[in-house]
């Protein structure tokens, strides 16, 4: 089991380490660019900018309280309200959550979808994971989102209070 506090750990300190070093669980759309390629658009046209304009509606879902076991899923939509294709450069997220879709490329005035699973079966209690998004936009190059809810365990046993009598066989006894 993943500890709560572990959980919080790795929450604050998973974006910092995302962004300077690529962590395992960082997933990268074939034939994505840089954000380099995408501030030198921006700079390129005098900071006016007329390319991909990426927005959220959504941009955190909490799934309640799960019983340990059940898988979540949730996809978090991309709107491109911009001029030019908006490319989803690569998506890093805290441990266990996994991309199971995400489109590399989206239309201007399309939406994408990007996919999330997340497999309690090792999780107890409250679950808090960050998700970051690099895109090719230059007003958000990174889309911070997050997942949240509580995980239960199936069966919880409590212990029952007991009382016992010690006695010889033939002897009456009186309680005290």
């Amino acid at each position: 089991m993943i500890s709560r506090a572990t959980r919080r750990f790795v929450f604050l300190a998973l974006p910092p380490l995302i962004a300077s070093c690529g962590s395992p669980h960082t997933v990268v759309p074939s034939g994505a660019q840089d954000s380099a390629t995408a501030k030198q658009a921006f700079a390129s046209r005098g900071g006016v900018s007329n390319g991909p304009k990426a927005v959220f509606p959504e941009v955190h879902f909490a799934f309640g309280e799960v019983i340990s076991g059940a898988v979540i899923e949730h996809s978090f939509v991309l709107n491109n309200q911009g001029s030019a294709p908006k490319l989803i450069q690569k998506v890093s997220m805290a441990t266990p959550l996994l991309v199971t879709q995400m489109p590399h490329e989206v239309a201007p005035g399309a939406e994408g979808r990007i996919h999330f699973k997340l497999e309690t079966a090792n999780l107890e209690g409250e679950f808090e994971g960050a998700i970051l998004v690099f895109l090719n936009d230059p007003a958000l190059p990174q889309a911070s989102l997050s997942f949240s809810g509580r995980v239960v365990p199936a069966i919880q046993l409590s212990p029952m209070p007991a009382f016992f009598v010690a006695g010889q066989r033939g002897r009456g006894n009186r309680a005290a």
